[in-house]
């Protein structure tokens, strides 16, 4: 899909005043308002009025909806908590470069270890359900 304008609304994003901006840039272009198929706005009511109101079938911006969930969800303070602490490691890997020599000898030992006993994941993170005969250690 081709990108017909972008405009600087000057005015409150009413849906009046967007209604008015897509009249004008139709008429820029020449194309008359019932050759207006479709209009893809965010999720706002005013953007989604003005379409509404201006041709038939009209989108939403999926990409907009989870931008905005994915907003909220890391504003959780529990959230926020684990990010900050994740760019903290993050951060000190990009810095350091003997932490990432450090970091990916011990990948590569850890690669090693798990193609000897056929596993991809590390052995701490190898599960055995307790419930399944056999399984549980305690029994042994």
């Amino acid at each position: 899909m081709d990108l017909l304008a972008w405009k600087h609304c000057g005015e409150r994003h009413t849906s009046a005043n967007l209604k008015s901006e897509l009249k004008d840039v139709a008429a820029d272009f020449g194309i008359k308002e019932d050759h207006i198929s479709g209009c893809t706005t965010d999720n706002a009511k005013n953007a989604s009025n003005a379409a509404d109101e201006h041709v038939e079938r009209k989108g939403t911006r999926a990409a907009h909806t989870i931008q905005l969930c994915v907003r909220a969800g890391t504003a959780l303070p529990v959230v926020k908590e684990i990010l900050d602490k994740s760019s903290a490691v993050v951060g000190h890997f990009k810095h350091s470069t003997v932490a990432i020599a450090a970091l990916r000898s011990k990948q590569t030992q850890i690669s090693k270890k798990n193609t000897a006993t056929g596993s991809t994941l590390p052995n701490s993170f190898r599960l055995r359900p307790s419930h399944v005969p056999g399984n549980n250690p305690e029994q042994e």
